[in-house]
């Protein structure tokens, strides 16, 4: 626990919607368009790889005081600004190269990706907080508790992402020309 009151939480949604802002027009546009598509989700799967390694530790060490707990929360999430390329490159990557092997145009593909991201909203939530619940109370008192494990969970399914983006031969990727 971060010891965080509601005020706390109000701020550090502020800071988040502060982030997002900030992330959009100088961070995420930027990198897309210097890196491509491709680049720019690998190298911001590597920023929030490491963001998500922080979050999982953020309430350690345990008797650390709620500044220092709120100062490496937020250097994790600075850490984490590149990373939110992530999901605007990879469905610039899907929609390319299903454009490519479908009649479908790119208006219904991103309408077909937007309907799954509805979905996935409404059933991730539900399984993260499970997950945040199973962490928090698992192993209490014991040498490997871990409330944050869940963002450990993130953390890995963004490398294995990664790290099928990596190893597709660019000509598999069909994202030749942008």
């Amino acid at each position: 626990s971060l010891g965080w009151s509601t005020a706390d939480q109000s701020y550090y949604g502020s800071f988040q919607s502060l982030l997002g802002l900030f992330s959009q027009g100088s961070v995420v546009m930027p990198m897309l368009k210097r890196l491509g598509p491709r680049g720019a989700f690998e190298t911001g799967s590597l920023f929030s790889t490491v963001g998500y390694l922080l979050l999982s530790q953020a309430w350690r060490p345990l008797g650390a005081s709620k500044v220092h707990k709120t100062l490496q929360l937020a250097a994790a999430m600075l850490l984490m600004v590149p990373g939110r390329v992530c999901g605007l490159a990879m469905r610039t990557m899907v929609v390319k190269q299903a454009s490519e092997v479908t009649k479908a145009g790119r208006g219904e593909l991103n309408a077909a990706l937007s309907g799954l991201e509805s979905l996935i909203g409404v059933v991730m939530p539900l399984a993260w907080g499970f997950l945040t619940k199973t962490f928090a109370e698992a192993g209490v008192g014991k040498w490997w508790y871990n409330p944050g494990g869940q963002f450990m969970i993130a953390a890995a399914l963004r490398l294995v992402a990664r790290q099928v983006v990596v190893t597709t031969p660019e000509d598999q990727l069909r994202l030749g020309a942008q």
